[in-house]
């Protein structure tokens, strides 16, 4: 069996992630340091890393990580369109201002 203390430290670092992450004002350092914590929890010597559970462990950690850099990229995808329609606004407005 999977050691109690390291399931729940683990989804405790998900969970922080996770707000970080939809966080109106993202930390790049908080977030490196949250995910520095997830992988040195996702990577300790485990006498049971031979087992189907601790295998099915980690699937399902490998699942949210993808699921979570899905999310990232669409927020990131999001930003940049939000970044270059500001761009264009202030382009409009110098070049307007110019010709008034």
């Amino acid at each position: 069996m999977l050691d109690a203390v390291l399931l729940n430290n683990v989804e405790k670092v998900k969970a922080e992630l996770t707000v970080l992450i939809t966080a109106e004002n993202i930390s790049a350092d908080q977030l490196q340091e949250k995910a520095d914590t997830l992988h040195a929890l996702l990577t300790l010597d485990s006498p049971n890393q031979n087992s189907l559970e601790y295998q099915a462990f980690l699937r399902e950690n490998l699942q949210w990580l993808q699921d979570t850099i899905e999310q990232v990229s669409v927020l990131k995808n999001q930003l940049g369109v939000e970044l270059m329609q500001l761009t264009k606004r202030r382009k409009a407005d110098k070049i307007y201002g110019e010709n008034t």
